[in-house]
């Protein structure tokens, strides 16, 4: 089946990213910035935002940062993604500003900061995306 995206890679149907309350704020020049509301939903059994939300947020937000420029016929999905985890929120807002670091022809490799509603950083990560052609995935 071939793979179809749309013009703005924030429509169509309903994302992972979407469900779990994560807006993109801006995506632009190789940068992005996306945020969130904690709610108790993304909270895990010790009342702290779990680290899948914290993963989500950064890969997605490293994402759009990468896609910033890129041509609608390509694809590309993550193939590494690192967080780490500075500080516990347990609600409030989260704030994601990511960046590129590094657009090879195949691989992408950007990096992002997350900041609670005071402006501390609470998590930080890197991810590396392939990308290809659509009809190269």
């Amino acid at each position: 089946m071939p793979l179809t995206l749309s013009t703005n890679r924030d429509e169509g149907p309903q994302t992972f990213r979407k469900s779990i309350g994560i807006q993109v704020d801006y995506a632009e020049s190789g940068t992005a910035q996306l945020s969130m509301e904690v709610d108790n939903f993304h909270l895990q059994s010790l009342g702290s935002v779990h680290g899948g939300v914290y993963a989500t947020l950064i890969d997605s937000a490293i994402a759009h940062a990468v896609w910033t420029g890129h041509a609608d016929s390509q694809a590309g999905m993550t193939t590494e993604l690192m967080v780490n985890f500075l500080k516990r929120v347990t609600q409030g807002s989260l704030q994601a500003l990511a960046r590129v670091g590094h657009l090879g022809q195949h691989l992408k490799i950007g990096s992002c900061d997350v900041f609670d509603d005071s402006g501390k950083r609470v998590a930080m990560g890197k991810a590396t995306f392939y990308v290809a052609t659509t009809s190269g995935v």
